[in-house]
Parts: structure tokens; sequence; C-alpha cells
């Protein structure tokens, strides 16, 4: 679960990454919630597009 401000995407596409790179063996990871900042600008819209194509499931929450 993260906020959809720069420092928790950047933070979620950091463990993402790591976790499909095979870094943390022993996570499981099932998806990531995003809880939408309604400013959130383009450069956080692409950040969390980058997230999109890691992970296995991606769910915007209101």
């Amino acid at each position: 679960m993260t906020r959809s401000d720069a420092h928790g995407l950047r933070a979620a596409q950091q463990a993402a990454w790591q976790w499909a790179l095979g870094v943390l063996p022993t996570v499981r990871l099932a998806g990531l919630a995003v809880t939408l900042m309604p400013q959130a600008s383009a450069t956080l819209q692409d950040l969390l597009e980058l997230d999109s194509c890691v992970v296995p499931r991606l769910r915007d929450l209101p």
C-alpha cells in the first residue's frame, strides 16, 4: 500500500524492482494498492505506470 506522492511511489517502485529481480526471495508480492491523491502530476502518473509493469496486480483506491 502506498500513497500516490513522489516519495511513496518511488519507494514502492524500488521494492517492486527488487522483488522482480529476485533480491527479496522470501517476499511474496500479491500486488500494490495505491491511494490516489487528487493533485497527482503527470510525472507521478508515469511512476505509477512503471510500477504497473512490475507488480502482479495494481489497484487505485479513492
